[in-house]
């Protein structure tokens, strides 16, 4: 499996980064600062990239069999506050690039909050989500529908809340809703977007994560 990873800086990203190589997968970490990225592996190619930027990305997609998406904008709370177009207009140039070089299967992380729902909670659901995070969940939701609209193979991964916590391999999984939870691994959410990369039962399907 060839596979490149947008948002290898990240946290789930290193994971993800990481946990290919062990299964022995040809990586391309996609980065804004490659620099984040200090190793050194005979099946990683790192290469500078910007999804803001569509002329940054077809190096990084070429010859690749699938793409994953985990793009963010970092944990700084007055970021949701501001409108962006990060998650919507990243998608679109990511999608034009694997079309323009035939990749056809995409896995995207998103938020198990992009859509108001009552498993939120009413803390979360009515006060932080739309006082806090409003901008950004607009946008992932645009988002979401660049992503069903593009043509191509596609999964769509939810997370609850990412923790830093060992995996625990048992979650919790709500097909196009949320499930009842509130927090779930990297390492967990990491394992499960690579599984889709070779799996169809969740082709075409939002996949809400918790525990």
């Amino acid at each position: 499996m060839k596979v490149a990873i947008f948002g290898s800086s990240g946290g789930t990203g290193r994971i993800m980064v990481g946990k290919a190589l062990e299964r022995g997968w040809d990586v391309t970490a996609a980065a804004q600062s490659p620099s984040a990225l200090a190793w050194r592996h005979e099946h990683l190619r790192v290469v500078q990239a910007d999804v803001m930027r569509l002329e940054t990305l077809e190096a990084a997609v070429e010859d690749q069999d699938a793409v994953i998406t985990s793009i963010s904008v970092g944990s700084d709370l007055r970021e949701g506050r501001k409108p962006t177009t990060l998650f919507s207009e990243g998608a679109r140039n990511v999608i034009a690039a694997m079309k323009k070089q035939e990749v056809g299967r995409l896995v995207c992380l998103f938020s198990s909050a992009v859509e108001p729902d009552p498993a939120l909670g009413v803390f979360f659901g009515k006060i932080m989500r739309p006082l806090l995070f409003k901008e950004i969940y607009e946008d992932m939701s645009r988002m979401e529908r660049e992503v069903r609209q593009s043509g191509l193979k596609w999964v769509i991964v939810r997370p609850s809340t990412l923790t830093d916590e060992p995996a625990e391999e048992k979650y919790i999984l709500g097909i196009d809703r949320i499930p009842k939870g509130w927090r779930i691994p990297r390492e967990d959410v990491a394992e499960f977007a690579l599984d889709q990369l070779d799996d169809d039962r969740h082709l075409g399907r939002a996949i809400a994560m918790t525990t």
